[in-house]
């Protein structure tokens, strides 16, 4: 784990709950991705105020790390204080630790093509092991991956869905089509981000048309 340094410790149990994270993140995304991690920087805080002035605003409780993808940096709750500033459990630690590498890992192997916001957080939930099969959520009127591809359509849309739903979809898209495909779209997207052009090489990957696939999740995940 060369390529890791963290930084901020205030502990030494800190340090070595959050270097056994780390380790076991690496693994896991090697292992899962066939990726390695890129020279990355975790930095633990102990303040809340810290974290809403990394990402210029004040932040919900429900947000706990966030990846500077430029600077390959992470910034994370340190484990002690993890779950009295967050809503999550202690147990929750290394799997937000994998998910936040994984943002990176996925960052350095498009280099530079714009990944849609759904896909971009909903693989780091698979690899992470986050998904809940049991958690409700409800579709978005204009589908998955157009009411969830764009910053903007994200932040007016996933209050109401939940980051479940998109971890569950990229999660179906895996286990039925392969990781391969997955890859293969991670690879063929464009510097700019359109939604048409997107559709177009999801069909020339997957030979269906999204809303075909979207079905046939809805038609799985309410057909159990």
């Amino acid at each position: 784990m060369k390529n890791i340094t963290i930084i901020g410790h205030k502990n030494e149990k800190d340090l070595n709950l959050t270097q056994r994270a780390a380790k076991k993140a690496c693994r896991r995304i090697s292992q899962f991705l066939k990726l390695e991690i890129p020279k990355s920087t975790i930095k633990l805080t102990y303040s809340r105020k810290e974290l809403d002035k990394k990402m210029g605003h004040k932040t919900e409780p429900w947000i706990i790390a966030l990846a500077d993808l430029e600077k390959n940096e992470i910034t994370i709750f340190a484990p002690s204080i993890y779950s009295k500033e967050g809503i999550y459990p202690i147990d929750r630690f290394p799997s937000t630790v994998c998910h936040e590498m994984t943002h990176i890992a996925i960052y350095a192997f498009v280099k530079g093509r714009s990944v849609p916001v759904w896909l971009n957080e909903g693989l780091p939930y698979v690899v992470a092991n986050q998904t809940d099969p049991e958690q409700t959520f409800f579709i978005p009127e204009q589908g998955i991956c157009k009411a969830l591809d764009s910053p903007k359509n994200w932040r007016q849309n996933i209050r109401g869905v939940g980051q479940n739903l998109v971890g569950r979809f990229v999660k179906f898209l895996i286990d039925s089509y392969s990781l391969t495909k997955l890859m293969k779209l991670l690879k063929d997207l464009e510097p700019n981000y359109q939604y048409v052009h997107f559709a177009e090489i999801f069909k020339k990957i997957y030979d269906k048309t999204i809303t075909e696939v979207e079905k046939e999740f809805l038609d799985e995940i309410n057909n159990p």
